[in-house]
């Protein structure tokens, strides 16, 4: 199976070849000035673990860090992810609190 990373407003996502999303996180502006909230990530079950929710948030970081704007982690996924790697700490909004 092939897929494709995509971006819209409010979301990074991945299509299979029939254009399916198979895998998504979406981010919104908060009430903070220059600060985006992670609410949600989403992988197909059949393709969990393989890496594709990581690959989205990295996709969110390298944008927020071009829009120089924090990120604030309040799904699961991405609170566990900017907790345990540090490679966030430069995007998290929590750090420069």
């Amino acid at each position: 199976m092939t897929y494709k990373f995509l971006h819209e407003p409010g979301r990074f996502y991945l299509e299979d070849d029939a254009g399916a999303t198979i895998a998504e996180i979406d981010y919104a502006e908060s009430d903070t000035p220059k600060v985006w909230t992670i609410d949600h990530t989403f992988v197909a079950p059949a393709l969990r673990g393989a890496g594709m929710a990581g690959q989205l948030l990295d996709r969110l970081a390298e944008e927020a860090r071009a829009q120089h704007v924090k990120l604030k982690p309040v799904c699961a996924y991405a609170k566990a992810a900017f907790t345990r790697d540090a490679k966030y700490d430069d995007v998290s909004a929590e750090s420069s609190e």
